[in-house]
């Protein structure tokens, strides 16, 4: 997919913003601020040499995600990958950690990282007991079906809430990313359209999506 410029002025982002895929905005907002970007993680076995099949696409995640660390004021990256673990980076939940693992290990010891001179945190946002009710109820299911057990929708909207409650209690400002798998992106997705996103983040704000043209 082509690298495309976007222009986000009424948002209070300056500079164009040059991203593959499709940006845009899940419901019209009135400007309202923080921005959340909505972006697909991409889950990925590795190898035994730490290879991928989607490393590609990471990469591509990687790059988008630095540019709206430097250009969109993005402070807060929360991530899939990892377990919220009180307000921090807990344990590893899944076998893409690559994108958490860039950004966390990029800089600064425990004082955030910086992207080309650009501070920016990393948060988990799994939960993992919601995580193990759902495999240990899916175990035998198509993979195809997994996506929408009921327990995803919950773990959908742990993300949301646990990325907003990092930012409460750590008093952060800026701009945010949620980088999740597409399936828990779609359900956010959903959520916001039914107007229910405000209520689990404890405030109002702008959600946009890039959308990718690949998978899971």
């Amino acid at each position: 997919m082509a690298i495309q410029e976007y222009k986000l002025h009424h948002l209070g982002i300056d500079q164009p913003l040059n991203i593959e895929g499709k940006l845009e905005e899940v419901v019209p907002s009135n400007s309202v601020q923080p921005v959340v970007f909505l972006i697909d993680e991409f889950h990925e076995k590795l190898d035994e040499q730490g290879n991928g099949a989607k490393n590609e696409r990471i990469t591509q995640n990687i790059a988008n995600e630095t540019e709206l660390v430097k250009k969109a004021g993005v402070k807060l990256i929360g991530a899939e990958s990892h377990a919220a673990s009180g307000l921090g980076f807990g344990e590893r939940c899944n076998d893409s950690p690559r994108l958490a693992d860039h950004f966390k290990n990029a800089g600064l010891d425990n004082m955030g990282i910086v992207v080309e001179g650009d501070a920016v945190e990393v948060t988990g946002i799994e939960s993992p007991e919601i995580y193990k009710q759902m495999t240990d109820d899916t175990f035998d299911m198509d993979e195809a079906d997994i996506g929408g057990y009921p327990l995803n929708y919950l773990r959908s909207y742990y993300y949301l809430a646990a990325l907003f409650r990092n930012r409460r209690l750590e008093n952060r400002s800026g701009n945010m990313v949620l980088n999740a798998g597409k399936d828990h992106i779609d359900h956010i997705v959903q959520l916001i359209k039914w107007g229910g996103a405000d209520q689990l983040a404890g405030m109002p704000a702008t959600y946009m999506r890039v959308a990718s043209a690949y998978g899971r």
